[in-house]
């Protein structure tokens, strides 16, 4: 339960506690008609000074008069106890201990006295256990303070979380950068490279081929020898010209990827040679993730496909691509229900696996059983390119 869950049902208690402490007004027989009417109205101001602090007061920051409020509200349930001594003003008289343990900050330990003394003397008043008291008290003091440090531990691993979240953006934002600097850096050396190459065959295959021309008639052998020339030059030339385009298209493909049409390729590729089986379920918004994100979907996928298909002999995939924005995670899982083990040792690929998904600040887990089937879940920060950094 978190913190507001939790005010929410402090809250709820408190009004129910209000509406049984009207009621044992209602029906103690000890009380005139005027009595009734001045403790109900007491049981108002009660709550309009609490609404007033819990809303105005604690919003300004007014720490002075939140404080003298509280304590009003302290010698006031005080009071009642005196007046009614019932099972709902003694709850009610716990409600204090909460806002201070939960509603601040820092403890008042001056408002925490004032409330321990009030406490003490309506038990000495009321005649009640001396040897008991305290120790009830204490108990209440220590269940509030452990619920308050585990509200407290709570929300600096959500704080932490959040953190952690930032910085694997941040990550993801600077390796995103490094390799569209570094994608620049290989084009630039690419078109360097076409420059020099080409442009040194070309006219190297210019000069053969006119010196074959001039000596055609007269030479023929020196003509054909720089026509072998000349072909040797212009496949150097279509050879690096390959590659150059090799390298420019498997760059667009990585960038401009769309992730559902890749692993409906996948799975067509792997249809077309065999029975295999294929339950592939989507999620639409994997799509907003940064490239870098979806090639390493891809990727793991394929690489759980083929390790299912060479070392299980599996023959059904059910593959699930989900984007959580609660928790700003995809998961990745892969099932298959190839052959079982009790123990996992990482082949190349698995490993691969884990190295990559490792890279992407994500985790990834190996599962199987004897009975069969062996499951590949993976879960990486859903970033979308979106976020202000």
């Amino acid at each position: 339960m978190n913190l507001a869950n939790t005010n929410m049902a402090i809250w709820m208690l408190r009004i129910v506690m209000v509406l049984t402490i009207a009621t044992d007004v209602l029906t103690y027989g000890h009380f005139s008609l005027i009595q009734r009417i001045g403790l109900l109205l007491g049981l108002l101001l009660i709550q309009l000074n609490d609404l007033l602090r819990v809303c105005f007061l604690r919003s300004r920051k007014n720490s002075m008069l939140d404080q003298l409020s509280l304590a009003v509200s302290i010698l006031s349930i005080g009071a009642y106890i005196y007046a009614l001594d019932t099972f709902a003003t003694n709850v009610y008289y716990i409600f204090p201990i909460f806002e201070m343990f939960m509603g601040a900050a820092s403890i008042r330990l001056w408002l925490l006295a004032l409330h321990a003394l009030v406490y003490l003397g309506l038990g000495y008043s009321l005649n009640a256990s001396l040897q008991d008291m305290p120790l009830s008290y204490l108990a209440t003091l220590l269940v509030v303070f452990l619920f308050r440090q585990n509200q407290l531990e709570k929300n600096k691993v959500k704080i932490l979380n959040e953190e952690l979240l930032t910085a694997n953006t941040k990550l993801l934002e600077n390796a995103k950068q490094l390799k569209e600097i570094t994608i620049v850096k290989e084009r630039t050396n690419i078109a360097q490279e076409l420059h020099d190459n080409l442009g040194h065959s070309l006219v190297a295959l210019r000069m053969h081929l006119e010196f074959a021309g001039q000596v055609l008639d007269n030479r023929p052998d020196r003509s054909a020898e720089a026509i072998d020339k000349a072909l040797d030059i212009s496949q150097s030339a279509m050879s690096s010209l390959r590659k150059a385009v090799s390298a420019l298209k498997e760059d667009a493909h990585s960038r401009s990827m769309q992730l559902q049409e890749a692993l409906n390729e996948l799975i067509q590729s792997m249809k077309t040679v065999s029975n295999l089986k294929f339950d592939l379920k989507f999620d639409p918004a994997c799509e907003e993730a940064l490239p870098d994100l979806k090639d390493g979907i891809y990727k793991t996928v394929q690489e759980a496909v083929t390790n299912g298909l060479k070392h299980g002999q599996a023959e059904q995939f059910n593959i699930r691509i989900e984007a959580s924005e609660e928790s700003s995670m995809l998961k990745v899982t892969v099932e298959n229900d190839g052959a079982g083990c009790t123990r996992i040792v990482k082949s190349h690929g698995l490993s691969g696996i884990e190295d990559r998904i490792r890279l992407l600040q994500g985790t990834v887990q190996f599962s199987s059983g004897q009975s069969g089937g062996f499951i590949v879940a993976a879960e990486l920060p859903y970033v979308t390119g979106k976020e202000k950094i």
